[in-house]
């Protein structure tokens, strides 16, 4: 789904429809920086035939080092990053990716951060949940996301301040 070189989304970045996935989750990375693993495979130990993919997981960085990278995910280097954040109680964000913000990306959320949380118990990270989309204009669903801590970021409205973390 996610070409993860950074060089070619930049290519194709004024070729490419503003309001694609692929695009939003660019956008939100160079606005944010840190270190965002792309399609991230997290499996039940119970039941590892039935894993689930993420659309990103993002570990923010200290403000002086905002470059973003983007990366493909590899088992090791994605675990390697998680146990790093949970050895320094860092954020890790969950983020879903949707043109419009809507029941289902809400629920896919949601159960992004739980699988997160099953991947190691031990883990000490905290995952918090964000929804990028382009469009976003159902009260109700913005109203629910306040609630239960989902982050919506639309690059429309640009409203939503990230906290950075030392990296």
């Amino acid at each position: 789904m996610y070409d993860v070189e950074i060089s070619k989304w930049r290519q194709r970045e004024k070729a490419e429809i503003s309001g694609t996935e692929e695009n939003l989750l660019y956008k939100y990375c160079c606005k944010f920086g840190g270190v965002t693993f792309t399609e991230v495979l997290l499996k039940d130990e119970k039941e590892p035939n039935k894993a689930r993919r993420i659309d990103a997981v993002r570990f923010p960085r200290r403000r002086d080092r905002p470059k973003p990278e983007i990366v493909s995910y590899q088992e090791k280097e994605f675990h390697d990053r998680l146990s790093r954040a949970s050895k320094r109680k860092q954020e890790a964000q969950v983020i879903e990716v949707k043109k419009t913000l809507n029941r289902s990306v809400i629920g896919q959320v949601i159960v992004a951060k739980y699988l997160l949380l099953l991947e190691d118990k031990k883990l000490q990270v905290r995952p918090r949940m964000v929804v990028i989309c382009g469009s976003s204009n159902v009260k109700r669903l913005n109203d629910f996301c306040k609630k239960y801590h989902i982050r919506v970021w639309n690059p429309h409205k640009m409203k939503l301040k990230q906290p950075t973390t030392d990296n």
